[in-house]
């Protein structure tokens, strides 16, 4: 072990970009919603890049007046950039304020002694220079092309109205949006399905068994070495302290712990122990100094032994409680209680720790963390206590305890700092605010495509019934009823979720890979939401088509033929 230890590498993490530990923790999420962001911003693209398109070929006539009577090429290409450009303003600015809006409103959502709080609520100009450039060089990329069109219009050919120049130019128009409208029923599957990945995972954190009770506990944190306090002194006032607060009415029980429960705050280190299975005889574990009745506060079954007790102190032989999954795994088939183990492992210390207790699997510090051995030390028994948080189980609602056990903590010592007052079940909810949040904006993302790509199959539909209007009216003259009709504009709406579906479910798929570590009892290849994602931008894409279907199945025929 110590060899072990000599060869392991110190690495240096430059400080310059901030906290490792943080930004190594927000990596993954801010990367996957940054690629949501983007796919949002392709299909806002391909909208806008259709709705170009579209109006250049509504207004190639007015162009081919414009070239007509002495415009340059160069005037109108001039012209439909800087409208583009317009569009591009208008929208930024719009944008901005509801991305100023926005982060302060999601900010908000952590509780207040969240590392993320630490994040400064006003938009970064490096952030809205770059988001700006990004939006600049979008819009102008696919704004060009419509601009290129109008700049390569023949005038004679224009003028002739419904020639066939014109039609033509109107069906390019009409099979370029149609691509970009399958592009965006494809992006908007991927990111529905993502959206599914993540509330089902959030779903299965809301339902994964604690190993505790946090329903009427209230907690709380006192750290006496900010006074000074000596370990022996900040042991002496736990012990009052909880005396004081269980006489309080209403409160059932009442315990203290060095490292706060669910706050991703652990202490881990190698064990060796007597009688222990070979195999398994040097293993690392997670522990935490406890008091008396921590365990019956928290909700947390005693298996076998006893608890933490008053008499375990400084002056009395080292205990220790171990939880059912360091039993099975140091003594699979013994009873491990009696025996003794020491931290460190194979350093040569003869084990001085005895085990007096046996406890249910219970998590700790997150709720995602899997079963591993743990160990549950009395703080009574620590020479460098320094910080407790306390847990108070009560009758009723805990936090009307608050104000009680304030004054409490100030009669001991009106010094004494008390901070982190809220309830466990507040803190659990806490713990899992990363993962609302990015079910939240995956969700959010996942509906604004689907709006976008609403949008985008209306306008292809409508641009085509229009265009189509006297096939129509001669299908309907020959006898077509208006259900065929409906039937043959909604075709087109299958052929755009069968092509986006086949581009689509494999980029899903994939996008699901990728963010499978950050998800909780997903798989990537979950079907029911593959299912669910594909049934609900199928349920869009008919909303969007209906209006259109409905409008060609009311073509009324002569006047569609005298529109000739």
């Amino acid at each position: 072990m110590r060899r072990q230890f000599v060869d392991k590498k110190i690495l240096l993490v430059s400080g310059g970009h901030g906290r490792a530990v943080l930004r190594e923790g927000y990596r993954k999420p801010l990367v996957s919603l940054m690629g949501m962001v983007l796919l949002v911003l392709l299909i806002a693209c391909s909208n806008l890049a259709g709705l170009l398109a579209a109006r250049g070929a509504a207004r190639q006539r007015e162009y081919g007046i414009r070239l007509a009577m002495g415009a340059s090429r160069l005037q109108l290409l001039r012209q439909s950039i800087v409208e583009c450009l317009l569009f591009t303003f208008a929208g930024g600015a719009l944008g901005v304020l509801v991305a100023a809006w926005t982060l302060s409103t999601l900010l908000g959502a952590f509780p207040p002694d969240a590392e993320l709080r630490q994040v400064a609520a006003q938009i970064d100009p490096r952030v809205l220079g770059f988001a700006a450039l990004v939006s600049l060089l979008a819009a102008v990329f696919f704004g060009i092309s419509p601009a290129l069109r109008a700049a390569r219009l023949d005038p004679a050919r224009t003028l002739h109205g419904q020639g066939r120049g014109t039609v033509s130019a109107a069906r390019d128009v009409l099979r370029f949006r149609r691509w970009l409208v399958t592009a965006q029923v494809a992006l908007t599957l991927v990111l529905l399905i993502g959206a599914g990945l993540f509330v089902r995972s959030l779903t299965n954190l809301g339902r994964v068994e604690l190993g505790l009770k946090p329903d009427n506990v209230l907690g709380f944190s006192i750290a006496p070495k900010l006074n000074a306090y000596p370990a022996a002194h900040t042991t002496r006032l736990a012990r009052e302290l909880s005396e004081a607060v269980a006489a309080l009415p209403g409160v059932r029980s009442v315990s203290a712990a060095e490292l706060s429960t669910l706050t991703d705050n652990t202490h881990g280190t190698n064990v060796t122990a007597e009688g222990a299975d070979p195999s398994a005889a040097d293993i690392r574990v997670e522990y935490n100094r406890v008091g008396p009745d921590y365990f019956a506060t928290l909700g947390i079954p005693l298996v076998a032994g006893r608890d933490i007790a008053w008499t375990d102190d400084a002056n009395a032989p080292k205990v220790a409680i171990i939880n059912e999954t360091m039993a099975h795994r140091l003594f699979a088939g013994r009873d491990p209680l009696g025996a003794r183990l020491a931290f460190g492992g194979e350093t040569g210390a003869p084990p001085d720790i005895e085990i007096v207790g046996v406890v249910r699997n219970s998590k700790s510090a997150v709720v995602t963390e899997s079963e591993g051995p743990f160990i549950y030390l009395s703080y009574l028994q620590y020479p460098k206590l320094g910080q407790l948080t306390f847990y108070v189980r009560a009758a009723n609602d805990p936090t009307l305890l608050a104000s009680s056990i304030r004054e409490q903590v100030r009669k001991l010592d009106p010094q004494l700092p008390i901070f982190d007052v809220k309830s466990l079940r507040t803190q659990v909810n806490d713990s899992l605010v990363t993962q609302r949040l990015l079910t939240l904006l995956s969700a959010a993302f996942g509906g604004l495509a689907a709006l976008l790509a609403a949008l985008g199959i209306y306008g292809v539909l409508a641009f085509s019934v229009a265009q189509r209007r006297q096939e129509i009216g001669v299908r309907m003259a020959l006898g077509a009823e208006p259900s065929a009709v409906r039937r043959l504009i909604l075709s087109e709406v299958g052929r755009f979720l069968l092509v986006g579906a086949a581009i689509g479910l494999p980029v899903a798929y994939a996008l699901g890979r990728g963010i499978e570590s950050i998800l909780y009892g997903v798989h990537a290849s979950d079907l029911w939401i593959f299912a669910a994602g594909t049934a609900l931008m199928a349920a869009v894409s008919l909303a969007a088509a209906w209006p259109s279907a409905r409008r060609a199945a009311r073509t009324n025929p002569m006047e569609a033929l005298r529109s000739e």
